[in-house]
């Protein structure tokens, strides 16, 4: 068959490498028997990934999501390690370099160094750091990691490297550090100094090197304005992280120590290479800023670590133009207008000079630390010092707890007028047969009677009877003296009996309610005499609870 001259049709021509087929040209390694079709698929995504973010954006147009080529300086981080372990960190030495060595090899080699089984460690979490040359041993056991921090040499591939490994701080602590201190204190003595009664906010301090300088680990994330050390006072300035970098090979990142190609014969002012037959004058060269100065240099524009912001993303919503519900915004509530972020470039650039994490203890917010959480308000969302000082327009919620309890009070009130006006109207019945009952006790007496003396009075009261069937029947009961009185001492019992027990709560609520009340008005007298309260023109006067009480009453 003669080839075609469109390309989309297959030709003829084969080779012993590569085949020509129709469609997309492919390896020969993603047609091999070993490595099967799976793989095909996975390798063509991973191209056609690669070729989509080649492609630039056409003329005339703009990407909405740029794509930016990321770099070894801004790469992601990884997810943190648990909060709640202890982390010790190993500066291996001797030339041992972390990122050429598997992680799975360094764990191996660290528990064998620290004599536990894999079992025993099943929870240690390995992660090493290669810009720093370290690794860190993630544990929840504080034996285990007592253990981590004593060992001393790690066998890795045949060889012995001398590792110096220490317990990092724990999480949710910041540093700072005072100057001054004196040189002949040991080290108890400066943790007897610090960590005392005196400043519940430190947990531990060490001496920096041969210094007097103090450094000292805070509770929590902010740093204390002044400490005392030993009943003297200081100033505490929060630490600061410096930015490391190798005299032994000029890059930057790890210490000399933890170099993983040292080179001797290179110059620690220059960067030059030089033997020591041969010395030479050099000009200092600083390899952090490239500056004509020495490392460490107090001058040196990049001496200390940039603050490192939150990778969290911020809450910051972008409003439609029709006013409507952003999509990430709770449902019922519309994003208010003005509303929007800024462009970074109009922010002024993050100091560098701060230590990530820790913040002053006390002082005022200077505004967002970083750009995206800067918000442009409306105008209308500016509060004015008058506004400020001025009573609120709403009650506070001591004044709806008063307006309840004052409600609560009328109503006992109310429900004790109730119970005292049928107590008196009961005891009008009962003063009404007792005068009747000594009316019929002064008529004549029969003196030849040989049966006791009974009088016979008619009760029109249903309390001594049963309930009869018809009101005739109760007219022709009649009872002596002896049972009457028995039976009105009977009534009273039984009324003063069951007022008792419903008085008493009545009576016991109401003394309650009278104390809360008189807490909450000396409560309210207190927040009304603050200055930030008063108003400079017709004072509010608050009525009281007897003139509430007339009103309602009225």
């Amino acid at each position: 068959m003669a080839p075609a001259s469109n390309s989309d049709e297959a030709t003829p021509t084969t080779d012993m490498d590569t085949s020509t087929v129709p469609g997309e040209d492919i390896d020969p390694s993603e047609v091999t028997e070993e490595r099967g079709w799976m793989v095909c698929y996975r390798n063509r995504s991973q191209k056609r990934l690669q070729a989509l973010r080649a492609e630039k954006p056409s003329q005339g147009t703009v990407s909405p999501y740029p794509i930016k080529q990321g770099t070894a300086k801004h790469a992601l981080r990884l997810p943190p390690l648990p909060r709640e372990h202890v982390k010790v960190v190993f500066r291996p030495q001797g030339g041992l370099d972390v990122s050429k060595i598997s992680a799975a090899i360094l764990r191996s080699a660290t528990l064998v160094a620290a004599g536990l089984t894999k079992l025993q460690a099943s929870e240690d979490i390995l992660r090493p750091n290669a810009a720093r040359n370290v690794f860190v041993m993630s544990t929840p056991s504080i034996e285990r990691a007592k253990t981590y921090s004593m060992v001393r040499q790690l066998n890795i591939e045949n060889r012995a490297y001398s590792t110096l490994p220490y317990v990092a701080s724990p999480e949710d602590t910041c540093k700072g550090v005072i100057h001054g201190i004196p040189p002949e204190d040991t080290p108890q003595d400066i943790i007897d100094n610090i960590v005392n009664s005196t400043n519940p906010q430190a947990i531990h301090a060490r001496r920096m090197g041969t210094t007097n300088t103090a450094l000292i680990a805070f509770d929590g994330p902010k740093v204390p304005l002044l400490i005392y050390y030993g009943g003297a006072e200081f100033r505490c300035y929060i630490h600061k992280q410096k930015s490391e970098a190798c005299l032994a090979c000029g890059a930057v990142g790890h210490r000399a120590d933890v170099c993983p190609n040292p080179t001797p014969s290179r110059c620690q002012g220059c960067g030059q290479n030089t033997s020591e037959d041969n010395p030479h004058s050099c000009t200092p060269k600083c390899p952090l800023c490239k500056g004509d100065h020495p490392f460490g240099d107090k001058s040196c524009t990049q001496r200390f670590k940039p603050p490192s912001f939150s990778s969290k993303p911020s809450n910051i919503q972008i409003p439609r133009q029709d006013g409507a519900r952003h999509p990430s915004a709770p449902r019922g509530k519309t994003t208010p207008p003005g509303f929007r972020k800024q462009s970074a470039a109009a922010d002024p650039p993050a100091s560098t000079e701060e230590k990530p994490g820790a913040t002053r203890a006390s002082g005022p917010a200077y505004g967002p630390k970083h750009p995206s959480q800067k918000i442009n308000n409306s105008a209308s969302a500016k509060v004015s010092w008058a506004e400020m000082v001025a009573p609120r327009t709403s009650p506070p919620s001591s004044y709806s707890e008063v307006a309840e309890l004052k409600q609560l009070l009328l109503n006992t009130l109310e429900e004790n007028e109730k119970l005292s006006a049928k107590v008196a109207e009961l005891q009008k019945q009962i003063a009404t047969l007792t005068n009747a009952n000594v009316a019929d006790t002064n008529g004549p007496i029969d003196s030849d009677s040989n049966s006791p003396m009974e009088s016979e009075v008619v009760l029109a009261s249903h309390s001594l009877c049963s309930p009869p069937k018809e009101e005739s029947d109760c007219s022709s009961i009649y009872v002596t003296k002896v049972e009457f009185m028995a039976g009105i001492e009977k009534i009273s019992k039984e009324v003063k009996e069951a007022m008792s027990p419903s008085y008493k709560p009545f009576q016991a609520q109401a003394d309650l309610i009278l104390s809360k009340l008189s807490a909450l008005e000396a409560r309210l007298a207190e927040i009304e005499s603050r200055p930030s309260l008063k108003k400079a023109s017709k004072p509010y006067n608050r009525p009281s609870l007897l003139d509430e009480k007339d009103h309602g009453a009225e």
